[in-house]
């Protein structure tokens, strides 16, 4: 029974909306893969005849890149090193940097500012000293003084004739020419480009106007003012001389005064003459050591000599004309020194 059930085959019925279908288990049976391994072996085939082809490439020549050399390059910034920069903020290393900065710069600035307030007010004078000059440069040192001073000659108001003002030399000589012939003195001065011409001077102003109206009542025509010259500068050896010089200005006033007062009274005043022999002396000699002192010194000397004379004779009147000339000199010498 056994081998009956094993030699049985089970049988396959198959259905169809109810129907039976026949079922033949005779099914072709296609090999898809000896199908797919001829398609590859076609493919291959295929491949292989592509290979096979022969690629022509034209041959370039490579260059060789050239070696670069750093020329001008700005040298690069050093940096804080990186444990210091992850610590630092943004803007705190900017910050310190200039704190540092303006510290060194305050400490340089500060020392060189505290050596130069300790210099000795002297320095430049040594620092002259010490230079060593040529020997012959050393014998012109030697001769030139070592003392010197500075004197001031006083401004002074002196009243003067006036005879008139003129644009050329030529027509100011003409109109002093005039006045020679009247005997009386005279004396150019070039004031701010013109041409003045003085004939006498006085003590004061009111005494200088009466000479004015005497002239005029002659026919002379001049004019009484007074001609203010400042204060000037003129260098002596000593304070002594500067001294001197200042009290022969007031000696200068009186011997207008007297000069004026001849020519209108015909004498003159025996204590105003002693009062400037005291300062002048009767013969003393110059001492200044400049030259436009010794021509003032002179000029007071000679107006004093001729007052003198007239003293001696009054009615000698050429001796009161050289007494004003002398004067009207030394004014102009006083006018030209230099301020």
């Amino acid at each position: 029974m056994s081998k009956k059930k094993k030699k049985r085959k089970p049988a396959i019925k198959i259905k169809i909306n109810g129907d039976e279908r026949p079922f033949s288990e005779e099914a072709a049976i296609h090999d898809w893969q000896s199908g797919s391994n001829e398609a590859a072996a076609t493919a291959s085939e295929e491949s292989m005849d592509e290979e096979e082809f022969d690629w022509i490439l034209p041959e370039v020549e490579k260059k060789e890149m050239p070696e670069f050399h750093k020329v001008n390059y700005a040298p690069t910034e050093r940096k804080l090193p990186s444990h210091w920069r992850k610590k630092m903020k943004p803007g705190i290393s900017g910050l310190i940097l200039s704190i540092l900065l303006a510290v060194a710069i305050g400490l340089v600035l500060g020392s060189f500012i505290l050596k130069m307030a300790k210099l000795p007010e002297d320095s430049s004078t040594i620092a002259v000293n010490e230079v060593k000059l040529p020997p012959a440069a050393e014998e012109k040192v030697k001769d030139v003084p070592k003392t010197g001073y500075v004197g001031k000659l006083p401004a002074i108001g002196i009243p003067v004739l006036q005879g008139g003002v003129f644009s050329t030399q030529e027509a100011a000589e003409e109109r002093a020419r005039e006045f020679s012939a009247h005997e009386l003195a005279s004396k150019i001065v070039i004031l701010d480009g013109q041409y003045y011409v003085f004939i006498g001077v006085a003590g004061d102003l009111p005494t200088a106007k009466e000479l004015e109206s005497e002239l005029k009542q002659k026919g002379i025509d001049v004019w009484a003012k007074e001609l203010t010259i400042q204060e000037k500068e003129i260098k002596l050896t000593s304070k002594a001389e500067a001294d001197e010089l200042t009290a022969e200005t007031e000696v200068y006033h009186l011997l207008a005064k007297e000069a004026a007062g001849g020519q209108l009274l015909g004498k003159l005043n025996d204590d105003t003459l002693t009062e400037v022999a005291k300062v002048m002396g009767a013969d003393k000699s110059t001492s200044y050591k400049n030259e436009l002192a010794n021509d003032l010194h002179s000029k007071l000397a000679a107006a004093q000599k001729s007052l003198i004379e007239f003293q001696k004779s009054s009615t000698n009147k050429q001796e009161l004309l050289k007494a004003q000339q002398a004067l009207l000199e030394y004014m102009s010498i006083y006018l030209g020194v230099s301020d």
